[in-house]
């Protein structure tokens, strides 16, 4: 296999001097990298199979100092990720871009999340490590 660079857009993440910023990421079932965009706000979506110049998509969050670690993909249109700041997971709709954001029940500093889809279709639910407060959170949406 031929290894290729696909650089990191600039917009809407800023300048890049700010530390790179991409941290861990999940595929999701076709093959797609999602990732947390740390130091700009934003999650990406690195795509194998565009051109390296247009490989990867970032999603600005719906709030300033998200700072999302990670991304995870449920294969049925939504991509979660959780804050090391904010006291709050997300979750996005891919076609609409739409974000719907859910305060946690104390603070937080999320560095590893886990999308668990739902077996009869509906919507997927979220896990979350509060490493600090050694707990675990189940996040279930009511409605998209």
């Amino acid at each position: 296999r031929e290894v290729t660079y696909s650089p990191i857009p600039e917009s809407p993440r800023g300048d890049p001097g700010l530390g790179g910023g991409s941290r861990r990421g999940m595929f999701d079932g076709q093959d797609r990298l999602w990732f947390g965009g740390f130091d700009g706000d934003v999650i990406g979506m690195l795509d194998p199979s565009l051109p390296p110049d247009r490989a990867i998509t970032l999603f600005p969050t719906p709030i300033p100092w998200f700072q999302p670690y990670m991304a995870e993909n449920d294969d049925s249109g939504y991509t979660w990720t959780g804050s090391i700041s904010a006291d709050h997971v997300a979750r996005m709709n891919e076609e609409t871009g739409e974000w719907n954001l859910y305060l946690l029940p104390s603070t937080a500093n999320i560095r590893q999340i886990h999308v668990q889809p739902d077996e009869g279709g509906g919507l997927s639910s979220l896990w979350v490590g509060l490493n600090h407060q050694g707990k675990m959170v189940h996040i279930e949406p009511l409605d998209r």
